[in-house]
Formats: C-alpha cells, sequence, structure tokens
C-alpha cells in the first residue's frame, strides 16, 4: 500500500470476504465512507472480517517500503459454509480517522496451517498370560485390579495408544517404568502400530503388594501419561528348590527350534519348554566373548550368519533367586548347517498330502476349501478360518493360511491319527513365512508387528484340539514359540523342531503291546491381541505354513479311528458346553459329566434327532472334567474339558 496524504485520526484499512455469486450490491459502492456501514452491503452470514490493520502516520508514497507491503491471515474455518466470492477492502467504519491510501500487487495464497499433533491417549488395555487363562481388563487412573499367580508365567500388557492431528510422526516412543515392593523396573521401545505389549517378568513380583505402572508414549512434542496399578500376592512365581532346578535342567535339555531362511543366511532360535523365569544368552561355537543376544523364556532371537557353514549354537540358561542372587545355570548346544539358500526336502514323510499339492480346492477348509488328510479342528474361541491358498511364490503353489489371536484361533488338524511310537525322537520341519499380502476376506495384521506374536504345534489325542494350551496327558507341545512371528522380512524359513515323546504320559495307546499313542498334530498361531480390541483395527495374526515333515517312528496298528466319536467345543468354556455327534442322537443317548475323581456332576438326556447337543455348565465349579456319551446306558465316548 501507499498513502498519498489527508492523514488524521486513526485510519484501519479492513479486509472483507462475501459470498455475492450475483455480484456486489447494486447503486452502492464500499468506498464511500458516507454510507451506512459497509458489513450492511451484504446478506447476513455471507460477508466475514478476513483482517484489519492500523495505518501508522509514517505511511509513505512508496510501494516498494516494505513496512507497507502487509498480510491479512485468516483461516479456511472462519469463511461461511458457501465459501467466499469476492473480497475487498475498505476503511473502517467505527473509527475516527481517513488518509488517501492506494493498494497494488492483491495476491491470495494457500498456505500450510501450522502442524498439530496431540495425545490420543491410551485405550483398551488388557492384562493377560501364556496360558490363554487371564483376560483382566484394565483402565488408566484406575483402581487397582488383583492379578492371579501364574508361578513361572508373568503378565502380558496390551492396549492402543494413539496420536490425534495432521503431522503426527509415522512411529512413537513408548516408556515404561513399573515400581512396587519388587524393586523398580523400566523398558521402552518404537512402535509403528497402535497396539502396543509389554512382557512384565515374574521375577518384577517377588515381594507381594501394590505395583504401579506409569506409560509415557510421545506424539512428537507432547508426552501422553497412563498409570495402571495392580495388586499382586504370589508365593514365589519363580522358585529355587531342589524339584525346580531338576525341572530347569531337563527343560533346557529340550533344546531349541530352529528356523533357517531358504534364501539368505538368516536363522531364528525359540528355547521348547523354558518359563519366564530363566533369561537365555545366545552363543556361537564358544561361549567365550560377547553373546550374540540375550532372550527370555521362550522369546526367539534371530540372528545373520556371516557365510555358509556348520555352527554350534549354545544356549545358556540361567534362573535367578527371589532375591536377585543367581540359583542355577544349565546349557545346551545344537549343530546347525546354514547352506545360504537352504534347500528343503522331505524324504520318508509319515502325514498324509503334507505339502498340501494333492486335490487341493482354493478356499477355507470349512466351506469349500480341501486339502485331502488335513481338516480344520473345532472347539477353538471366536471363529478363525484355515484357509488353503494358491500361492505362487511357495516352492509347489499350495500352502495353508492360519490366523488367530489371543481369543481365538483357527486350528489345522491330520484329519486320521497315526499310531507314533511312544519312544519316538526326531526332528519335525515345516517351512513357514509371515503374510505378505492379504487373504481374501479376512481381516488380519499385514507387514506390522503384533505383541508377542507365536506359532504352535501339538500333537493330541482324542478329537478335541488343545487349544490354547496342552492342559493334561491329552496332549504334547511340540513347540510354542513366542515372538517368532511375524519376522521382520518375507522370506520363506524352515524351522526344525526337535522332540522326544519319551516324556509324554498318554493315557490312549495303539500298536503292539500298546507301544504307540493314536496321536493327530494341530498347528495354530496366535498373540496377546484379542477381539475385545479390534475396533480400533485387525487384531488376529497371520502364518502361511507348507511341506509339514514327520518322519517319526509309527507303529502298525491297521486303520485308526476316534477313540470318542464326538467333538466339544469351546474348550475351555465358562458356560455352555457344545457337542458335535458323529450322527443324530438316537432314543436313549445320555450326556454324563463327571469330575476328575469319577464322581457325576450333571447328566442329562441328549435331544434325540440332532446332532449337535448343549449342555450348560455354567454353575459347575472351575476345573477339568470328562464328558461321557452313553447309549443304552453304555459309555460309547469319552472327552474332557476345563470350566473357567
Amino acid at each position: 500500500m501507499a498513502c498519498t496524504g489527508f492523514y488524521f485520526g486513526t485510519p484501519i484499512l479492513n479486509a472483507y470476504g462475501v459470498y455475492a455469486p450475483g455480484g456486489l450490491a447494486s447503486g452502492t459502492s464500499p468506498i464511500d465512507g458516507n454510507l451506512p456501514p459497509n458489513l450492511g452491503l451484504f446478506p447476513p452470514g455471507a460477508t466475514v472480517q478476513l483482517g484489519s490493520h492500523i495505518i501508522p502516520s509514517t505511511c509513505n508514497n512508496n510501494f516498494a517500503n516494505p513496512a507497507q507491503q502487509i498480510v491479512f491471515s485468516f483461516n479456511s474455518t472462519l469463511l461461511p459454509p458457501t465459501g467466499i466470492t469476492h473480497i475487498f477492502f475498505t476503511r473502517d467504519d467505527l473509527t475516527n480517522g481517513g488518509v488517501f491510501l492506494a493498494i497494488d500487487d492483491v495476491c491470495l495464497k494457500k498456505v500450510s496451517c501450522p502442524p498439530t499433533c496431540t495425545c490420543g491417549g491410551f485405550s483398551h488395555l488388557y492384562v493377560r498370560n501364556a496360558l490363554g487363562s487371564l483376560n483382566q481388563p484394565i483402565t488408566c487412573e484406575g483402581s487397582p485390579v488383583v492379578l492371579p499367580c501364574y508361578p513361572g508365567y508373568g503378565y502380558h500388557l496390551t492396549g492402543v495408544f494413539q496420536c490425534d492431528g495432521t503431522d503426527c510422526p509415522d512411529k512413537h516412543q513408548i516408556n515404561w517404568t513399573l515400581s512396587g515392593p519388587g524393586g523398580s523396573h523400566s523398558g521402552g521401545f518404537t512402535d509403528n502400530d497402535p497396539f502396543f505389549g509389554i512382557h512384565l517378568l515374574p521375577t518384577y513380583f517377588h515381594q507381594p503388594g501394590l505395583y504401579t505402572l506409569t506409560m509415557n508414549g510421545n506424539c512428537g512434542t507432547p508426552v501422553c501419561s497412563c498409570t495402571v496399578r495392580f495388586v499382586v500376592d504370589c508365593p514365589s512365581l519363580c522358585p529355587c528348590d531342589p524339584s525346580t532346578i531338576q525341572a530347569l535342567q531337563a527343560n533346557t535339555a529340550k533344546g531349541f527350534a530352529t528356523a533357517v531362511s531358504i534364501v539368505s543366511c538368516k536363522a531364528c532360535f525359540s528355547p521348547l519348554a523354558l518359563s519366564d523365569c530363566e533369561t537365555v544368552e545366545w552363543y556361537i561355537n564358544s561361549t567365550t566373548g560377547t553373546p550374540i543376544g540375550t532372550t527370555v523364556g521362550k522369546q526367539t532371537l534371530c540372528y545373520t550368519f556371516p557365510a555358509p557353514g556348520t555352527y554350534t549354537v549354545i544356549m545358556v540358561v540361567s534362573r535367578k533367586r527371589p532375591d536377585g542372587s543367581l540359583c542355577e545355570v544349565f546349557t545346551h548346544s545344537q549343530t546347525i548347517t546354514i547352506s545360504c539358500p537352504n534347500i528343503v526336502d522331505c524324504v520318508d514323510p509319515k502325514l498324509p498330502n503334507y505339502s498340501f499339492n494333492i486335490n487341493p480346492v482354493a478356499g477355507p477348509l470349512r466351506s469349500g476349501g480341501s486339502a485331502p488328510g488335513w481338516k480344520q479342528a473345532e472347539g477353538t474361541g471366536e471363529p478363525h478360518d484355515v484357509h488353503l491358498l494358491e500361492y505362487g511364490d511357495s516352492q509347489d503353489g499350495w500352502v495353508m493360511g492360519l490366523t488367530g489371536s489371543y481369543t481365538g484361533a483357527g486350528v489345522l488338524s491330520t484329519e486320521a491319527p497315526l499310531c507314533v511310537s511312544r519312544t519316538d525322537t526326531g526332528i519335525l520341519t515345516m517351512t513357514l513365512r509371515t503374510l505378505g499380502d492379504p487373504i481374501p476376506g479376512v481381516n488380519v495384521k499385514v507387514g506390522r508387528k503384533p505383541p508377542g506374536g507365536g506359532n504352535k504345534i501339538m500333537l493330541y489325542t482324542g478329537n478335541t484340539a488343545p487349544w490354547p494350551n496342552c492342559q493334561d496327558a491329552s496332549c504334547y507341545a511340540l513347540a510354542v514359540l513366542e515372538d517368532l512371528l511375524p519376522f521382520d522380512d518375507d522370506d520363506w524359513y524352515e524351522l526344525s523342531i526337535p522332540y522326544n515323546l519319551g516324556d509324554w504320559q498318554a493315557l490312549d495307546f495303539c500298536g503292539t503291546s500298546a507301544g504307540g499313542i493314536p496321536a493327530r498334530m494341530a498347528v495354530y498361531v496366535g498373540n496377546y491381541l484379542g477381539e475385545e480390541q479390534q475396533s480400533v483395527g485387525p487384531t488376529r495374526d497371520a502364518i502361511l505354513i507348507d511341506n509339514i515333515c514327520f518322519r517319526g517312528t509309527t507303529v502298525n496298528a491297521g486303520e485308526l479311528t476316534s477313540p470318542s466319536g464326538f467333538y466339544l467345543y469351546p474348550n475351555p468354556t465358562t458356560g455352555r458346553l457344545t457337542l458335535k455327534l458323529p450322527a443324530p442322537a438316537a432314543p436313549g443317548t445320555t450326556i454324563r459329566i463327571t469330575e476328575a475323581g469319577g464322581r457325576i456332576a450333571l447328566e442329562v438326556a441328549a435331544e434325540v434327532g440332532n446332532e449337535q447337543q448343549q449342555v450348560q455348565v455354567g454353575s459347575l465349579p472351575a476345573g477339568m472334567y470328562f464328558v461321557h456319551l452313553l447309549q443304552a446306558g453304555r459309555v460309547v465316548g469319552t472327552e474332557r474339558f476345563v470350566k473357567h
């Protein structure tokens, strides 16, 4: 602007925006100071003041004077809903003052708003455990929650942390501190996912009392806080007595599973039988020098070897007393071969259709998909499907897609039992990888690491799959691999699991001289996220598997049939139990439930003509029970279940 004279009073220049698609009001001019106030020239609600500028007495006729190059800034949210069609400049009607003013070079441009990122906060918090038996909601700044005791196991807190705004960083930092009678412990991590997980070890709670967990999440500059409290009053969760030390020695000797990349020199190691009370230091070839990494319990460690070759991987396992002093140390080593790439071959497989490529039909196994010799097991919590997928990146073009979370899983199972020797030892192998692309129609996490994603491989007798964990002699855990999935790449890996069935005290038998166990295999995935949290995003983890190679010793037993002839689910249950019979119930069919000691707890008549029977067991105390199916007073099948 430039001033040419006639300066008096306090002259003010106003900028207005107006919505006038038909043009400005006719017969008037907004530059005539004798007219009524300029805002009255236009329809109410369609005119807004964009800004004003007091013109100083030093204003001169030099347009180039930097002090006379003025800016009116306004936020578009101030505009009327219709927007504006005109901008005009005029004196301020309500101020005594004026000046002869010239304006030039009016420039209207869009500018970016200042970046914003504020705390969305912590929400959807749950405390869970590796056994699948704890699902405790907890809230920020809420009342203390009493946590139950599980010797050898810690607690997994999962939840959601979110930042709100237009300029939030892709990743956020979360730091936490636990304080209480057991001392103070802290940690932190960076994540790109709204879901997060914190593993609270049992060694943190060696003294009973009130514990406070403070979490701070970073949303750029703002820091968001959340405090939760819980009471833990347990005998030692990590004892150091002779029986515990003996068990630790046996569990260390069970070794670790190895997952070796098929296309690189990377390998991952997962202890098979350790608890959260143990710390593992990993070494290559010798225990001298610095370990390649440290893990806790069954956590997985991945390492990239410098070149192909044969290596000795050493697992040094230590357990501490509640006071922090060393309880005991045991060592286990295994030899692995790194081929870079690794070529997978299965010689003399015992499982039918081990690579899923015999007469395959793509789709969910429960609704149209088919891979002869395999099925989806019943009674595994929230509904999840096992998918047979045509997958060009696999060795033979066909893979199984498994999904799972804390509250449910799609369990892949062999259709018929295999009579395996009670003294069998060997190595089970399979190839697996993370989900590189979504499974059509399935809401799963892709490309992000969920809290505690893992893989479980079981052998079991009877018809009920052991989900979420083995709880009695009807099943045997070949591997419970925590934090194994997903890997941080999309390579295929060969997973090798050493096993020894000599310590499986199975009650069922088969073969000559009862030397075998009629076992099915079950494979599934899970994590520490539940369906209660899925409103924020996908909570299910996913994995692709292929080439399940079991070369174990089998016993000639002829054709094996189901010991019970019926399925039951969900197992465990809290109130209702569903039985799926092999045929519609005939008159005189009875369902009897007994306690572990044999006392009858409940007995009902089956609904005649129905294959599916429902029994309400909510009134039963928590514990293990057996369901007996009777026809004409004779027991024709038995299955066990757990009541929570």
